[in-house]
């Protein structure tokens, strides 16, 4: 037990300029998956239903440009994004969370598609007749149908930024999560690192995905089965 208490008072981050302890890594961990991933699977949802469900002139544009920007490589496009992330000012702020996470497309938008595409549109049908509108359809009938699928997106999307590294050293250095806190650790002294102190660490940084998914694997098995049209 004394490593994981050397663990809380020895692994930090410091790069000569901004110093992190382990605690602010922890509360860096917390808000940027919670932001990332609520904002992510939220903007999903609304693309995914409103691509499915409603017929316009540029709906098939719009998905087959989706579908196209998930096959370019992200080596190929790395310099330039890195490069509109400093013209758009947000490089090194929290709003860099904000506005990449409104980005619609993905595994996120191809799962919610699929599943609003197989809802029949029979409840919506029978909503518009005792005198709801749109809003009513998608917040009070398709959301509820859908609770356990975007539950499930959130903790997925939840463990991947979690455990993501890469991003905070890229684009927030000064912000370091967890993550990336123990990769820079683990890197910078590769040669004179407390290997016990450092699986300490790493096994402290399992805990939040385990409590998030005790709390919520009851509705990520349930609601994955749309039912309720009778005749």
């Amino acid at each position: 037990f004394s490593n994981y208490i050397e663990a809380f008072e020895s692994l930090s981050y410091d790069d000569g300029l901004n110093y992190t302890s382990f605690f602010g890594m922890i509360f860096n961990s917390l808000w940027y998956t919670v932001l990332s991933a609520g904002i992510s699977v939220i903007t999903c949802t609304v693309t995914g239903y409103c691509l499915s469900k409603y017929s316009f002139g540029a709906q098939k544009y719009i998905y087959a440009t989706a579908i196209f920007c998930m096959t370019i490589p992200i080596v190929g496009t790395t310099g330039a994004y890195y490069k509109l992330i400093g013209d758009l000012g947000i490089y090194d702020t929290p709003f860099y969370v904000i506005v990449t996470s409104f980005a619609a497309w993905g595994f996120n938008f191809l799962v919610m598609f699929g599943y609003f595409k197989n809802i029949s549109w029979t409840y919506a049908e029978a909503a518009f007749v005792d005198g709801g509108g749109h809003f009513t359809v998608f917040f009070r009938i398709m959301i509820p149908l859908a609770k356990g699928i975007m539950v499930t997106l959130f903790v997925v999307s939840a463990v991947s930024h979690w455990n993501d590294y890469m991003t905070m050293i890229m684009y927030m250095p000064s912000y370091p999560t967890l993550a990336s806190g123990l990769y820079s650790f683990q890197a910078n002294a590769i040669r004179e690192v407390n290997y016990p102190v450092y699986f300490s660490g790493l096994l402290i940084s399992v805990i939040p995905v385990l409590i998030l998914f005790i709390f919520c694997s009851n509705i990520m098995m349930s609601n994955m089965n749309v039912g309720g049209i009778k005749g």
